[in-house]
């Protein structure tokens, strides 16, 4: 029998900011072999784990018509 060599993290995907409308994504790693996802810990994820939500816009006080 073969045993697993075990995963090739190679170097951290660096964290992408969400914006007011992106959405953004954790800082992660793949694996390169079988291309499964973990996270700044070496923990197995998913892609729907990673994402940080949008924003959203944040408005200031109204400007009055003059």
């Amino acid at each position: 029998m073969i045993s697993a060599k075990g995963h090739t993290y190679g170097a951290l995907i660096a964290k992408v900011d969400p914006t007011c409308e992106a959405a953004g994504k954790a800082a992660y790693y793949e694996c390169a072999d079988c291309h499964k996802l973990f996270d700044e810990n070496k923990e197995e994820t998913t892609e729907e784990a990673l994402v940080i939500p949008a924003k959203g816009h944040t408005f200031g006080t109204l400007i009055a018509k003059v």
